[in-house]
C-alpha cells in the first residue's frame, strides 16, 4: 500500500485522503522530568529543533509528526534543545497526541506513550575541587602518593585522555621531566587522580636527593564521563625540602619510611615520636581503682608473696613499638613512701613496668612505663564488711566471689519512689501512706510490686513478703524477708529483713442520717428516717437534713448526696424541686442544707405538661435522700431517708369513704406503708462533697464522743484497729506552743512499772497495753520503740483515739497524761483543752502525742481558726458557763440597710447576732459604720434606723 511504500507515516501531505478518523494525530512531543518527580503534573514539555536549528516553524513548535520532519524511511528525527535545561539525571519518553476518539477522551484511544528512558545530562566541565593532598604544608616526600580532586567522576579508561607531567628542577637548574609510565605510577579513580614516583627507576640513595628539588606538576586533558573536557590547563609548584621544619615536624608520629627532618635518614630517633605501648596478656582481667587513678589492679589473680608478683609480670606484660624491633623491658618493685592498703589484713603491692627502645635509649618518645596493683596477702580476713562481689579472689581459694567473700547483704528498696508516698519512721519501719487498700491480700500484692531488692552477686534473689495478722489503717505493717539462695546457709549476712506499713482499711464508713425538722403529729417513724410534710404552695422548705460520718481511719472521704423523686416538675425555670446549698456552720454535720418544693403533681388532670410521675410507685410525691460516702481505701457506706408530702385531700372527708378507711390512715406508718420500698427514677439534685475523719477520741464511758446520736448506720460500728498516721502540724515562732511527744508522766511512775516494759495489744481485742513477756511478739523484740516503760506513755503513743480508756484498761492512772493545754477542735471549730470529762474545764479529750498544743485559748484561735473572729472563738473555748456573747460593736446589715450589734439577738433591740466570721468588720458606734459601709444613706436617717428594733 501507499504507506509502505513511501514509508511516509506521519506527513499528512501525503495521507491527505485518509478518512478523519485515520487523521487523528495532533502532534508527537518530547517529555521530561527530574528523576525522583512521580507526580503526572511534573513532566514538562522539552523544545525540539531540527537539523537547521529552527525551533518553529510555520508558527507551530517543532515536533514529530510535523511535514518535512520524516525521512523517506519512516524515521523522524530531532534534536533536543538543552540550552534551558540544568544539568541533572532525568526522565524521558516521547508520547504521541490523538483528538479524542470518542466523547470522553481516554489515554489509552487518545494517546501513546514510548517507555521512559533515563537520560543524565552533563555539559559542564570538570575542574579541580581544593588543592592536592600534601600532608606536609609547601613540602613534599619523594615516597608520599599525590592526589589532584576533582568535582565530579572523571573518565578513567585507557589509555588516559588526559597528560600528566612532572618537572623536577634541581638547584643547578638541571630538569627532568616525568610522566606515567616514566618515572611516575599514575592512576585515575572516581573524582581523583593520583600519582607517586616509581620506586623502580629511583634507588634509596637517588631517592633522597629529590629533596632538593624544584617540582612542577601540569595535568591537561582531563573529562568527565560525559567527555566535556577540562578547559584549562591545571599546575602546581613544591617548594624544596625546607631544613627549618624539621624542628616542628610531627607527621607520622613515629616510623613511616620517610626522611622527615631531611637529613637523610629514614625515622631515625629525632623522627620518632611514638612511645612503645605497654599491655598485659589475655585472660588477665584489669581494672582501675578510683583511689588510685592510673594504676590497673589485676583482678584475676592474687599472690602470697611480692618475687610471686614479680614472676607473674614477666610472663605476662609485653611491649610494642613502631619503630624498634627490641625493647627493654624492667620490671621493679615501686619503694613508695605511702602504704596502698585495702584493710588491715593485707596490703596492694605497687610495681613500676618500663619498656625502653634500645636504638634511642631512654626518653620521652623512646620509652613508657605502666604501674600495676596486685593483692599480697597471706590470710583472708573474715570480718571485713562490705567488700561484696568484686571480681576478686579476696580469700586466694581460687574462686572468684564465692559466699565466704561476699560480705555485702542484699538491699531493699522501692522502685519509681517518684511516685510513691513514703516516709521512713524513727522505729525503721518504712511508711508508704498512699494508695489505701480494702484488704491486706490487696496491698501484699501491691507491697510486692513496688519493692527493688538488689545484691551486688545474686541476680536470683528470694523475697518473701509475710502478712500483717489484720488491717490497722496505715499502721499495717508487712515484713520484706530477701535472701541470697546461694549463701543464706553458709552466710547470715545475706539474709535481710525490712518492715513496711501500708494503709489497709477493710471497714467502710458509717454513715447516720436524720432531720432537725419537728416530727408530723400524725404520721412518723420511730427512726425519724422518714419526714412528713403536708402539701403546701409555698416554693420551698428547709427540711432540716444532717448526716454523720464516723469511720475506724482518719481519711478524708468523698461524699456524694443525692436527691431523687418520683416525680419531676418542669414548674420552676430556675432552680427545680430542689435546692442544695453548703454551709458554714458550727456542726460539720449541718453543712449541707436541702430544700424540697412541698408540692406533687396534680394526677386527676387530664393532662399535666409540666410535671410527671412514676406510675408504678405511690400516689404522692416524696423525696429520697441517699448519702454515700467513699473512703479513701474505696469502702463505700451509705444511708437513706425520705420526705413524704402529704396530700391536701387528707383534710377532705370525701376521701374517707369509711371509718375502717379513715383508722387505716391514721396509722402513723401508712404513707411509709405505702411506698412498699419502691425507688424514685428522677435524680433531682446531686452534689460532691469532702469528709473529713481525725482519728476518734473516746468518753471514759467507751462511747465515741459526738453532737448528734446516729439514727441510721448502713454498718455496725467497727472496731478501731491500731493506727499511725504521720499528721501534718503547724509551727510557730511567734508565741510558744508546745508540741509534745508523749504526755507527761507523774514523778512516782518508775515506782509502779513492772519488772517488764508496756507493748500495743494490737493482736487482742482490748485496746489496752501488755507488760507480759510471754505475749511479746518476735518483731517488738527487735526494737525499744514497742516497749515503753509506763502504761501512760504507751496508750499515749500507740492508742492515740482512746487514750483514757486504754490507760484504765492498762492499770495506768489517765489523770497523769492531762495537761489542761489547749487545741483546735475542727469539727467544732473552736478550741478544747487536753484533759479528762468532769475535770470542770473545756474538755476535748486527751491530745494525740502529734497535735500540737498551745498555752491558752486565745493562742489556739489565733493560729490555728483564723477565719473565726477570735472574741467568738476565745469565749466559745473557755470552760462553761462561758459562751460567745458578741464584742457588743457594730457591723453592716446590707440586706437590711442599717448596722446592727454584735450581741445575741433578743438581748436589745439593736442586736443582730453573734459575729463568727474574722472577716466582719466590727465598728465602735453606728455612726462609724454608717459612715464607713452605708455611705449612701443620710447619716441621721441611718444611726436612727440602726439604733431602732425594725
Amino acid at each position: 500500500n501507499i504507506e509502505y511504500t513511501d514509508r511516509k507515516l506521519f506527513d499528512r501531505s501525503i495521507n491527505n485522503a485518509l478518512a478523519a478518523e485515520d487523521t487523528r494525530l495532533n502532534d508527537v512531543v518530547l517529555l521530561y522530568r527530574h528523576v525522583g518527580d512521580w507526580d503526572i503534573s511534573n513532566w514538562e514539555q522539552g523544545q525540539l529543533i531540527d537539523t537547521s536549528g529552527n525551533s518553529v516553524i510555520n508558527g507551530r513548535p517543532v515536533e514529530f509528526s510535523m511535514e518535512s520532519i520524516e525521512d523517506s524511511f519512516g524515521f523522524s528525527t530531532l534534536n533536543w534543545n538543552l540550552s534551558s535545561v540544568a544539568d541533572s539525571t532525568y526522565q524521558v519518553k516521547v508520547v504521541s497526541q490523538c483528538s479524542p476518539l470518542l466523547a470522553v477522551s481516554t489515554d489509552e484511544l487518545d494517546s501513546y506513550s514510548t517507555a521512559i528512558i533515563d537520560v543524565v545530562i552533563d555539559t559542564t566541565a570538570p575542574t579541580v575541587y581544593g588543592a592536592p593532598s600534601l600532608q606536609v604544608l609547601n613540602n613534599f616526600h619523594p615516597r608520599d602518593e599525590f592526589i589532584i580532586p576533582f568535582t565530579e567522576e572523571l573518565y578513567c579508561e585507557k589509555p588516559f585522555v588526559f597528560a600528566l607531567n612532572l618537572t623536577l628542577v634541581s638547584q643547578t637548574n638541571d630538569t627532568t621531566v616525568l610522566k606515567n609510565e616514566y618515572g611516575l605510577d599514575v592512576k585515575c579513580e572516581g573524582k581523583a587522580i593520583k600519582f607517586s614516583f616509581d620506586m623502580e627507576m629511583f634507588s634509596e640513595d637517588n631517592i633522597h636527593s629529590l629533596y632538593n628539588y624544584h617540582a612542577k606538576v601540569e595535568l591537561e586533558g582531563v573529562a568527565d564521563l560525559a567527555r566535556n573536557e577540562m578547559e584549562s590547563m591545571y599546575e602546581v609548584s613544591y617548594n624544596q625540602c625546607d631544613q627549618t621544619l624539621s624542628q616542628t615536624i610531627v607527621r607520622g608520629m613515629g616510623c613511616d619510611r620517610a626522611d622527615q627532618n631531611c637529613d637523610g635518614i629514614v625515622d631515625d630517633c629525632e623522627e620518632d615520636l611514638v612511645p612503645p605501648t605497654i599491655s598485659m596478656s589475655d585472660g588477665v582481667i584489669l581494672t582501675e581503682l578510683p583511689e588510685h587513678p592510673g594504676k590497673d589492679l589485676v583482678m584475676s589473680h592474687c599472690f602470697d608473696s611480692s618475687s610471686a608478683v614479680e614472676l607473674f609480670l614477666a610472663r605476662n606484660v609485653y611491649a610494642e613499638d613502631d619503630c624498634a624491633q627490641n625493647l627493654l623491658i624492667d620490671i621493679a618493685e615501686v619503694a613508695s613512701l605511702h602504704t596502698l592498703q585495702k584493710n588491715h589484713k593485707y596490703n596492694l603491692t605497687e610495681f613500676m613496668v618500663i619498656a625502653t627502645d634500645s636504638r634511642c635509649g631512654a626518653g620521652e618518645s623512646s620509652s613508657a612505663n605502666k604501674t600495676f596493683l596486685t593483692e599480697v596477702f597471706d590470710e583472708y580476713d573474715q570480718d571485713v564488711k562490705h567488700q561484696g562481689c568484686n571480681g576478686i579472689d579476696e580469700n586466694c581459694d581460687g574462686i572468684i566471689d564465692d559466699c565466704t567473700e561476699d560480705r555485702s547483704p542484699p538491699t531493699i528498696s522501692l522502685n519509681d519512689i517518684s511516685t510513691l508516698s513514703y516516709y521512713h519512721r524513727h522505729d525503721g519501719v518504712t511508711v508508704i501512706d498512699s494508695p489505701a487498700f480494702s484488704s491486706i491480700t490487696d496491698a501484699q500484692e501491691y507491697l510486692l510490686g513496688v519493692l527493688k531488692v538488689e545484691d551486688d552477686c545474686a541476680n536470683n534473689l528470694s523475697v518473701e513478703v509475710s502478712p500483717a495478722l489484720q488491717a490497722g489503717c496505715v499502721n499495717t505493717v508487712f515484713t520484706v524477708n530477701v535472701t541470697d539462695p546461694r549463701c543464706a546457709g553458709v552466710n547470715p549476712l545475706q539474709t535481710v529483713t525490712k518492715e513496711f506499713a501500708l494503709w489497709v482499711d477493710d471497714t467502710p464508713p458509717s454513715v447516720s442520717v436524720g432531720f432537725s425538722l419537728d416530727r408530723h403529729p400524725t404520721y412518723y417513724d420511730a427512726d425519724g428516717l422518714y419526714l412528713h410534710i403536708d402539701e403546701d404552695d409555698i416554693d420551698y422548705i428547709n427540711v432540716r437534713f444532717w448526716y454523720n460520718v464516723t469511720d475506724n481511719c482518719p481519711s478524708e472521704n468523698k461524699v456524694e448526696v443525692v436527691v431523687s423523686s418520683n416525680e419531676i416538675s418542669s414548674s420552676k425555670t430556675s432552680d427545680g424541686m430542689v435546692l442544695l446549698r453548703k454551709k458554714r456552720s458550727t456542726h460539720k454535720s449541718q453543712s449541707m442544707q436541702i430544700f424540697v418544693e412541698p408540692r406533687m403533681c396534680n394526677r386527676q388532670a387530664a393532662t399535666e405538661p409540666m410535671c410527671d410521675w412514676d406510675d408504678d410507685t405511690a400516689p404522692f410525691r416524696f423525696y429520697e435522700i441517699d448519702v454515700i460516702v467513699t473512703d479513701n481505701a474505696h469502702n463505700v457506706g451509705n444511708a437513706k431517708a425520705t420526705v413524704i408530702i402529704l396530700p391536701k385531700t387528707l383534710t377532705e372527708p370525701s376521701t374517707m369513704e369509711s371509718n375502717e378507711s379513715r383508722a387505716l390512715m391514721s396509722t402513723n406508718s401508712f404513707f411509709i406503708d405505702m411506698l412498699d420500698g419502691t425507688t424514685p427514677q428522677n435524680v433531682i439534685q446531686l452534689e460532691d462533697t469532702l469528709w473529713v475523719v481525725e482519728e476518734q477520741f473516746k468518753n471514759p464511758s467507751g462511747s465515741p464522743t459526738s453532737s448528734f446520736s446516729p439514727t441510721q448506720s448502713s454498718s455496725s460500728s467497727p472496731s478501731l484497729s491500731p493506727s499511725m498516721s504521720r499528721t501534718p502540724t503547724k509551727k510557730t515562732t511567734s508565741s510558744p506552743s508546745k508540741i509534745p511527744t508523749a504526755s507527761p508522766i507523774s514523778d512516782n511512775e518508775e515506782e509502779r512499772q513492772d519488772t517488764f516494759r508496756y507493748f500495743p495489744n494490737w493482736y487482742g481485742r482490748e485496746t489496752k497495753c501488755l507488760n507480759d513477756a510471754n505475749q511479746l511478739p518476735n518483731y517488738m523484740k527487735q526494737s525499744d520503740y514497742y516497749r515503753i516503760p509506763t502504761a501512760e506513755q504507751c496508750c499515749v503513743r500507740f492508742y492515740q483515739w482512746a487514750i483514757p480508756d486504754c490507760i484504765e484498761l492498762s492499770g495506768g492512772d489517765a489523770s497523769s497524761v492531762a495537761t489542761n493545754e489547749w487545741y483546735v477542735d475542727w469539727y467544732h471549730e473552736a478550741c478544747r483543752q487536753s484533759c479528762l470529762e468532769g475535770a470542770g474545764l473545756n474538755c476535748g479529750g486527751i491530745a494525740r502525742g502529734t497535735v500540737t498544743m498551745f498555752a491558752s485559748p486565745k493562742e489556739c484561735c489565733e493560729k490555728t481558726l483564723p477565719y473565726v473572729a477570735l472574741h467568738t472563738c476565745v469565749a466559745e473555748s473557755l470552760p462553761p458557763p462561758s459562751k460567745a456573747d458578741g464584742s457588743k460593736r457594730w457591723y453592716v446589715s446590707y440586706f437590711n440597710e442599717k448596722c446592727i450589734r454584735d450581741c445575741q439577738e433578743g438581748e436589745s433591740e439593736s442586736c443582730g447576732g453573734v459575729v463568727r466570721e474574722s472577716h466582719v468588720t466590727l465598728f465602735d458606734s453606728p455612726v462609724l459604720c454608717c459612715a464607713e459601709k452605708l455611705g449612701w444613706l443620710p447619716s441621721d436617717d441611718c444611726r436612727s434606723k440602726s439604733l431602732s428594733s425594725t
